[in-house]
């Protein structure tokens, strides 16, 4: 019997209307949320820090709750199945319902049951079968069906929106896989690129995977080349970048094809069908490090931290601390600062750091700088970029799914399900039994122009409660 309890509340659960109707809301708002706030992620490295330093709680909740965020969490794709698996069994039990009061009665609604009703006398000399027709034609004008059976004229209308109902709710449901296909096959992931450098495209080539689908990351098997990073400034403003382009060399290994590809901030471009955005960027100098004669390092070193111009790393024996400063000057107290973030004058400010103690000293490009054993070169400085590999899948499917979905609806407003039962009782009188699922005023109107009509017929009527 506890079973029985289970399983009844389970599938109760599950064909729950307002259950469903919450948590899509739920998702609905969630991802309404996550749209306004604004995606640290798709924003320059400038604009991040404005927006830190202006608008600092609106950066805190766009950097957890946007949208992108939030549809990576198990919540999300949890609502998803689930809305489904509802959706679907509401629909079968809609259907169930429809399909036995078809095969019980043919034609005829469900009964009226307990409801209340309006009592109608009908003048004497009114006759059954004038009365029956006249009702008929009352109710087709108002495109409602007529269903007589014995002492009892039904106007009806709903099958419509009935079957309007069950469109959308397969609407509804492809909609829903098609968000957790979004879920499930979702993917981001990201990877850094130097000027003149040429990548092998592969999992290991990316150092940060956000997001992978069940089924691995689809990367392109392709070489990417970085031709060039160039910025253009407001002329009026040297901080505020107004555009970023990105030129890359593209060879597809399968086919051998090369193409040339430009990609800016907010527009994305296509490798092998797969999204590829520019995320942010930076400078990275070429450093060389020799200990005694022999050679410890040289290599590009991308620096990430402010805005691409910082960063440090470790050596076996020394910590290196490397800061460029692109348009170099000393401000009026004296310190090193850049005038621009434009590569116009570098130079770079290096600091070495041992157990033995530690420099700090300042060299321009193609200069050195001596410590103890070390010495650190820098002959050359490019630009580098963070390429983000990004595919949503479904996403896009489910959005134009729910706008076809509201069509169902629409058919569910204009032909609502409704009945009037009018059983005719001894002798003369009538009463007349209104029912509608969703629109009960509205009914109610009709019952009121139903008796205005068989008022020319009828001497009075009251209000009284069905059987």
């Amino acid at each position: 019997m506890k079973t029985d309890n289970l399983q009844g509340l389970i599938w109760n659960l599950l064909v729950s209307r307002n259950v469903a109707i919450v948590l899509l809301a739920v998702v609905t708002l969630m991802l309404a949320i996550g749209a306004f706030l604004p995606n640290p992620s798709l924003l320059t490295d400038q604009q991040r820090v404005e927006m830190q330093e202006e608008h600092p709680v609106a950066y805190w909740l766009g950097e957890r709750y946007n949208s992108q965020r939030l549809a990576q969490g198990y919540f999300f794709g949890f609502i998803g199945v689930f809305l489904i698996i509802s959706t679907t069994m509401c629909s079968i039990d809609r259907l169930l319902k429809w399909g036995k009061v078809r095969a019980r009665s043919v034609e005829i609604p469900p009964g009226p049951g307990q409801r209340k009703g309006v009592n109608v006398s009908l003048s004497p000399g009114v006759t059954m079968n004038d009365l029956t027709l006249k009702l008929k034609g009352w109710f087709r004008k108002r495109r409602m069906r007529v269903f007589e059976t014995g002492d009892m004229v039904v106007g009806y209308r709903g099958e419509a929106g009935f079957w309007g109902s069950i469109f959308f709710h397969a609407i509804l449901i492809t909609a829903l896989v098609g968000l957790v296909i979004y879920y499930l096959g979702g993917y981001r992931a990201s990877f850094n690129i130097t000027e003149g450098q040429t990548l092998h495209l592969k999992r290991d080539s990316f150092f940060y995977i956000e997001k992978e689908p069940l089924w691995g990351l689809p990367v392109p098997d392709v070489l990417i080349s970085l031709d060039s990073v160039y910025t253009t400034y407001a002329t009026e403003d040297p901080w505020t970048a107004v555009d970023h382009v990105v030129k890359l060399q593209v060879k597809d290994l399968d086919t051998g094809e090369v193409s040339v590809e430009e990609m800016k901030i907010n527009r994305p471009i296509k490798i092998d069908g797969k999204d590829f955005l520019l995320q942010s960027g930076g400078f990275s100098p070429r450093v060389i490090i020799t200990k005694g004669k022999e050679t410890v390092l040289d290599s590009f070193v991308s620096l990430r931290n402010r805005g691409g111009r910082q960063d440090d790393f470790g050596l076996e024996g020394v910590h290196v601390n490397i800061t460029i400063y692109p348009d170099y000057y000393l401000n009026d107290d004296g310190r090193p600062d850049t005038r621009t973030p434009q590569l116009k004058n570098p130079f770079f400010e290096i600091e070495l750091a041992g157990v033995r103690g530690r420099k700090s000293e300042i060299i321009p490009i193609g200069g050195t700088m001596e410590w103890e054993d070390y010495k650190v070169h820098i002959p050359d400085v490019r630009r580098w970029v963070i390429l983000q590999m990004t595919g949503e899948p479904g996403i896009g499917f489910f959005f134009i799914v729910s706008f076809l979905g509201i069509t169902g609806v629409l058919l569910r407003v204009l032909d609502p399900e409704e009945r009037i039962y009018i059983r005719i009782q001894d002798g003369n009188r009538l009463e007349i039994i209104p029912y509608s699922k969703y629109f009960s005023g509205l009914i109610g109107e009709r019952v009121r122009e139903l008796v205005e009509f068989l008022e020319g017929d009828t001497g009075e009527h009251e209000p009284v409660s069905g059987r």
